[in-house]
């Protein structure tokens, strides 16, 4: 949902972007954006990550990844990520529709496992998790979070400039925020990181044990949830010079306030902190009132 609420965008696992004017009388009409640019397959996957600026007329920025069939012979062709600009189409003062241009195609290494691969986007900066494919029984896998400034890759190249925070947790989440951090959502851990001052690499490192890096340092947010709780996050926004965010589990809910400063190579005399309220998931059931 695009906000506002009046577009929504539906993503094809073929590439294609369609969106739906919910305010049209005929919002039941889809309206192609993209048309698919890869075959049908069972195993295609795709994902997406949105930054809408706050200009008007309405001006996003999109970013979707696309990877064909493990069985095609062109995987390497679709295995891409591509930057959209979505902009209004105006009759006079009147918003109409939308158009999609693409503005680059970024390549990701046929070697990696992409299954749960995350997107964040905010302004050139684009940052994405995922991690290298090892034979089983290696034991855990090192995972990378690579932040790119994507106005400035190369168009069909692999050896573009790029920043990896190494992790060993499966992210389910991650959001680029203020001052070159990264938020990494990976339950029933929330954790920041610096980005600002790694060095550029060129290439994706392997992943096998005795190749592991060393992990990269983060700054913990505390939830206090429990390791086997089912934990997860809301779309995480700035208001008065931090981030907010509320945490749910099965019998809480929690809001969450991170310093803009919290987790910078700076020190900072701020801290995060979280609000909790429980709740019994057993809903009560009152007696039907005799008329």
């Amino acid at each position: 949902m695009v906000p506002g609420g009046r577009w929504l965008l539906v993503f094809q696992a073929e590439g294609g972007i369609s969106c739906f004017d919910l305010e049209s009388p005929t919002h039941e009409k889809r309206m192609v954006l993209v048309p698919d640019y890869i075959k049908p397959a069972k195993f295609n996957v795709a994902f997406f990550a949105v930054d809408v600026s706050d200009r008007l007329p309405l001006h996003s920025f999109l970013a979707q990844y696309v990877r064909g069939d493990l069985d095609s012979p062109e995987i390497n062709k679709y295995r891409a990520i591509k930057i959209w600009n979505i902009v209004s189409v105006m009759e006079g003062t009147a918003v109409t529709g939308l158009q999609a241009t693409c503005l680059k195609t970024i390549l990701v290494e046929p070697e990696v496992l992409d299954w749960d691969l995350c997107l964040s986007l905010k302004g050139q900066h684009l940052a994405f998790a995922l991690c290298p494919e090892e034979p089983r029984g290696w034991g855990p896998s090192t995972r990378y979070i690579c932040v790119v400034d994507w106005s400035i890759v190369e168009e069909g190249s692999l050896e573009y400039l790029r920043k990896l925070i190494y992790i060993e947790m499966e992210v389910k989440e991650i959001h680029l925020i203020s001052n070159d951090r990264v938020l990494a959502f990976a339950p029933p851990n929330l954790s920041v990181y610096d980005y600002s001052s790694l060095d550029c690499t060129d290439y994706m490192p392997a992943g096998f044990p005795w190749d592991f890096p060393e992990l990269s340092p983060s700054s913990n947010v505390p939830l206090g949830t429990g390791k086997k709780a089912q934990t997860r996050i809301s779309a995480p926004f700035v208001a008065e010079d931090a981030l907010h965010l509320v945490v749910f589990t099965d019998d809480s809910v929690q809001s969450v306030h991170i310093p803009d400063d919290f987790g910078t190579n700076g020190t900072s005399d701020r801290e995060p902190h979280a609000k909790k309220d429980y709740f019994s998931s057993r809903s009560q059931v009152r007696p039907a009132m005799d008329c």
